[in-house]
């Protein structure tokens, strides 16, 4: 079965294969004791038969959700099913009921263990269900064919068997694929009662366009050359609707090795091919909705840089003009203040744009961290001067030879730590306090930006970076924000190999943001002109 796409949101925290593989061993203890305690005829056993199998199915199964294994082999599950299904078959007082109860039993064992940790995501979940029934339906064939070997002489037990099991649909084919036996299961699943299709070409099962194709003929030429044939697609129901069913089918051979004929077990799967689909369509219309938010913001941005270039060259005007109105010189100034802050927020949109379209292209070189960061606080300084808040830097030590560097798009990282140093005023009360260090931990530059301002709830210290996320929602545009700040710097950051965190204490409490880059270090008595800089530095 094809697996939804990342757009499908994983809510499972931790790898799932990784939990499997930790929890394997509280799975088989957990599973062990329930089907004791709930299938009587497991209860005086002294082994359980599928027992000897799960190690290597669990095993398989935590590689094929850690993506170690093709998603295509599903071999281990195919031969749990055909050694518990064959060894279950010889046992006294062991129904099909029973072996099926054994594998619903570890389907739920293994979500309850796993999603202690956290939900499973759709695709993990997917993958775990298509494989237990891919060995429950190896296991239901394998015990159907044994017993029907066992037990031709006594055609009625054989179909007692068959038609206690009603969520399998169970049939037997001859050698050219007409219909021998049919049990309710098959009943229910299709539509057709028994009396209708038996001593007919299975093709019935098959949509008109499949059946057209050859697809009844394949399926029997695979079960006859290989042994055994798996199946997952649409099929027609009596009424003419269709069901999305999973099965086997499998070769059926005598003392001699003859074909005689065929068996074949299928699941109904319809309601999960129904979320699949409604999941990928959610899929397309998120990425509909993505690229729309792109568009519009690139379309905004260039909208708004016009208007914006006008007014500023108008206050130029003014500013050259003059006037000896004290007044018009204070409007002026706070004109000139707030264009500047409506310039950076469209520079932002249009960066934010040019990032999620992959235009953004970063002119790198060796820049030394330091003079960064005090042009900086230069232009953060209006607004950190305009609240009135105290701010402490500090910059690492060292001559002009062992100068802390990075290789970097100076702007762009200029740009990072005044969105920082602006993020940290706006959400400071007045008369707060902002610090700036910047030094050297071993191999990164660890830039960290903090303020004794309005703090962050736990459940913001990994949101706030997100894109139009409001830390307050009713202050928000009061202070000046869109929420496109943070997210502009992690992406800047991680598009220079590094990242961002957050911390804080909790509300009213102060924040810290950290920023991580890897760091270069010049060598002494080497020049560092454009044409020596990758001689010049070891990074």
């Amino acid at each position: 079965m094809r697996r939804p796409e990342a757009a499908e949101l994983n809510t499972g925290g931790a790898d799932a294969g990784e939990r499997l593989a930790r929890r394997s061993a509280e799975i088989l203890e957990r599973w062990e004791a329930r089907v004791r305690q709930e299938l009587p005829s497991a209860a005086g056993q002294n082994r359980l038969v599928l027992r000897d199998h799960l190690p290597v199915f669990l095993d398989g199964l935590a590689r094929q959700l850690s993506g170690r294994a093709p998603e295509s082999d599903g071999s281990f599950a195919s031969a749990c099913g055909e050694e518990h299904g064959e060894q279950r078959a010889q046992a006294t007082d062991y129904s099909l009921e029973d072996v099926i109860f054994e594998y619903q039993i570890l389907r739920e064992t293994i979500f309850t263990c796993l999603e202690v940790e956290g939900p499973l995501s759709s695709a993990d979940r997917d993958v775990v269900l298509s494989t237990i029934d891919r060995a429950t339906c190896e296991a239901v064939s394998r015990y159907v064919d044994a017993q029907r070997q066992a037990q031709r002489q006594s055609e009625e037990q054989y179909r007692a068997i068959l038609d206690g099991v009603r969520d399998y649909g169970i049939m037997t084919l001859d050698r050219e694929g007409c219909i021998t036996t049919w049990n309710p299961g098959a009943q229910r699943m299709t539509g057709y009662p028994a009396e209708e299709v038996l001593g007919h070409y299975f093709a019935v099962l098959f949509t008109p366009a499949d059946a057209e194709s050859g697809g009844p003929e394949r399926e029997l030429a695979i079960a006859s050359a290989q042994g055994w044939a798996e199946n997952e697609r649409w099929h027609a129901r009596r009424d003419g609707g269709r069901y999305w069913a999973s099965g086997v089918t499998r070769a059926l051979h005598d003392e001699d090795g003859n074909l005689r004929g065929f068996s074949k077990v299928m699941r109904d799967m319809t309601d999960r091919r129904r979320l699949e689909e409604e999941l990928e369509q959610r899929a397309a219309e998120l990425a509909a909705a993505d690229r729309h938010k792109d568009q519009f913001l690139a379309m905004l941005g260039h909208e708004l840089r016009n208007p914006l270039g006008a007014i500023t060259y108008a206050l130029h005007i003014l500013d050259e003009v003059g006037s000896p109105d004290l007044r018009a010189v204070r409007q002026r100034a706070v004109m000139g203040r707030q264009v500047g802050h409506l310039s950076r927020l469209v520079e932002d949109l249009l960066d934010l744009s040019r990032i999620a379209r992959g235009k953004l292209e970063l002119r790198k070189e060796i820049v030394d961290l330091a003079t960064i960061a005090a042009n900086a606080v230069q232009t953060a300084r209006p607004l950190i001067d305009a609240r009135q808040h105290q701010i402490e830097i500090e910059l690492p030590e060292g001559d002009a030879d062992d100068r802390l560097c990075l290789d970097a798009d100076a702007a762009r990282i200029e740009q990072v730590l005044t969105n920082l140093l602006h993020n940290a005023a706006k959400y400071t009360e007045p008369g707060g306090r902002i610090r700036l260090t910047v030094a050297r931990e071993g191999a990164e530059a660890v830039i960290r930006v903090s303020d004794t301002g309005v703090g962050l709830e736990p459940d913001m210290l990994e949101r706030v970076f997100d894109l139009f996320t409001q830390v307050e929602d009713s202050t928000e545009r009061s202070r000046g924000g869109l929420g496109v700040g943070l997210t502009l710097v992690r992406q800047i950051v991680e598009m220079h190999g590094g990242r961002v965190t957050a911390r804080s204490a909790g509300p009213d409490r102060g924040s810290e943001f950290i920023v991580r880059l890897p760091a270069c270090r010049r060598r002494s008595g080497l020049r560092t002109t454009a044409a020596d800089r990758g001689k010049a530095l070891v990074c």
